[in-house]
């Protein structure tokens, strides 16, 4: 712009700008010049000064719409903000022309047409409005058709699965998973059931589109196979369908009928023979399957009257049940299941022969490990060979008590013996802490038992057992290998005894002294050092009397301690003196 064209009033020309503007006159251009105060300056002539005026340029800001943009949508796009598609930096608040459905930017390929968009900021006078432009483009994308479902018999034949797709499907696409056919053709024979998508290839910015066709096929209808059916003539009524074997399908019909007019039995009224079962398919598929069922009745045994019996047992043996009065139980073999309960618990089943009405079965030992009463209750009997069981809520159950066992205990030591003493099985009875009974055997079970007379073996093993109180022998006997030792003699000086005549340490007997020192004289004294007894190899074991003129009323002596010298007389040992406790 010429700055001269905006001076007001009648300007003279031939002036000059100041400061300069770029194009060395009074031209302003807005991309070049800076806003501000531009003087006009005409030079006076004498004596009239110089005379100026001057244009004030300021800068209004310009709206900015960006720069125009272009996009390619498919017609199943979400909607998009046309805003975003705008080149540079777009100030917001303008306004979208032709306007949209959405009253906004926002377009929607469903329901908006392709063509120019603007987009318009508003500008303040003297600067122009801001414009930019989006061109859309549509595409449609391709038509797989809808989502379908089809049941095929069996036995059907071929079907092209496009022809099977809802909606108006394109051609071209294909087929997952593959199918034997190698194209969309189904073969129920060849192909299993299940979810087949149809894929047709989408053309940018068109995706790939699909459609399911969801294939059932109805299997052939089964009855199972044939099987046999014993039913027990106390097994009241029965369903023959859980006889089939395999996996028959359920609602099919029995031949001949059953008086139930289903397929339940009753051994009661209906008769033992060969039944049909048929299952019919749907009436498409005309197809159906028979399976057949041969029906045995078989009487159950009859326990009427049957008792049994038990005797009390020591622990760690078996126990044998009797039974009895089973006279209408036939003579065979038979199954018998039986629980026990209390002290022992288990379950448990046998094979017994009844003769009779009479037999007997063992509960082993290793189920009768714990003392106490234990209750045997038979729980079912069958005869071998057959699934019938008797009636047995009548049989009353039968206990017995087991009976507790001790075990031999030795004490320290108590398997090595001197030879001189020649130790016999008395000996080595006297070893044992247990007080009860001793028996002693070859053997570790069974074998022969040994008198108390016996005389032991070097390096024999000899087993003890014992009764307790309930007169049961030892279940473990104790095992106990004897050592016999050739021992040197010596004298063995007890610390006391008791002179009452009852036959047990009656007299003062020092072990071994007149065989080792013949010589030997031993001296008794009271504790006021009075001599009482004085005696030697000859002369009888000190038995608490006296005949020195020591005691107040008889010869025998009162309780209390005595002292002794003993002299060995051999030139050797020396005397000992020491003390000994007499007791009455």
């Amino acid at each position: 712009i010429d700055l001269f064209t905006v001076l007001g009033g009648a300007p003279e020309t031939g002036g000059t700008w100041s400061p300069a503007l770029t194009s060395g006159s009074g031209i302003f251009d807005p991309a070049l010049d800076a806003a501000g105060v531009y003087t006009y300056t005409l030079i006076g002539t004498a004596p009239c000064d110089d005379q100026s005026a001057t244009v004030t340029i300021t800068f209004i800001p310009t709206a900015n719409a960006g720069t125009d943009g272009a996009i390619d949508l498919c017609l199943d796009n979400d909607p998009i903000d046309l805003f975003t598609i705008l080149g540079g930096a777009p100030e917001t608040g303008g306004t979208w022309s032709p306007a949209l459905a959405s009253g906004s930017g926002i377009f929607d390929p469903t329901i908006d047409t392709a063509g120019v968009y603007t987009y318009t900021i508003d500008s303040n006078p003297p600067c122009e409005d801001s414009t930019a432009t989006v061109t859309v483009t549509t595409n449609i994308p391709p038509d797989p058709g809808t989502d379908a479902t089809v049941d095929l018999c069996n036995n059907d034949g071929q079907i092209d699965l496009f022809t099977v797709l809802g909606g108006a499907p394109e051609t071209g696409g294909t087929w997952s998973p593959a199918l034997t056919s190698g194209s969309g053709i189904f073969d129920p024979a060849l192909d299993a059931a299940g979810v087949y998508t149809y894929t047709l290839i989408g053309t940018a910015p068109c995706d790939d589109q699909s459609a399911t066709v969801s294939v059932i096929v109805i299997p052939p209808p089964s009855a199972g196979d044939d099987s046999n059916a014993i039913i027990c003539s106390d097994d009241g009524a029965q369903d023959l369908f859980n006889y089939i074997n395999g996996t028959p399908d359920a609602g099919g019909t029995w031949s001949p009928t059953l008086t139930s007019g289903t397929g339940v039995f009753d051994p009661a009224v209906d008769t033992a023979g060969v039944y049909t079962y048929t299952v019919t398919g749907p009436i498409a598929c005309n197809q159906s399957d028979s399976s057949l069922i041969t029906v045995t009745i078989e009487t159950n045994p009859d326990a009427t009257g049957l008792e049994i019996s038990s005797e009390d047992i020591c622990l760690g043996l078996s126990n044998d049940i009797s039974i009895t009065n089973a006279t209408l139980l036939t003579d065979g073999s038979y199954t018998v299941s039986y629980n026990i309960s209390g002290a022992n618990q288990s379950d448990n089943t046998i094979t017994i022969t009844m003769l009779n009405g009479i037999s007997v079965f063992n509960i082993p030992a290793d189920l009768l490990t714990n003392t106490g009463i234990t209750t045997v209750t038979l729980t079912s009997i069958t005869m071998v060979g057959s699934i019938c069981s008797a009636d047995v809520s009548a049989i009353l159950p039968t206990s017995f008590n087991v009976l507790n066992s001790l075990t031999p205990e030795l004490i320290e030591n108590g398997h090595i013996f001197c030879l001189q003493d020649e130790p016999t099985i008395e000996d080595l009875s006297n070893n044992i802490t247990n007080t009860e009974p001793i028996t002693w055997y070859d053997a570790l079970t069974n074998g022969n038992s040994y008198d108390t007379t016996d005389a032991l073996i070097d390096g024999q093993t000899y087993y003890a057992s014992v009764l307790s109180d309930d007169g049961c022998e030892s279940t473990i006997r104790l095992e106990v290998t004897v050592l016999i030792e050739d021992c040197p003699l010596d004298i063995e000086i007890p610390d006391g005894f008791s002179p009452n005549d009852d036959g047990i340490n009656d007299v003062f007997e020092i072990e071994n002294i007149r065989e080792l020192y013949p010589d030997f004289t031993l001296e008794i004294y009271n504790r006021y050092g009075n001599i009482l007894y004085k005696g030697g190899t000859n002369t009888p074991d000190w038995d608490g009397t006296s005949d020195k003129g020591v005691t107040l009323g008889d010869s025998r002596l009162p309780v209390g301690v005595y002292f002794f010298i003993l002299e060995f007389n051999d030139g050797i040992r020396n005397p000992i003196q020491g003390r000994v406790y007499l007791s009455r």
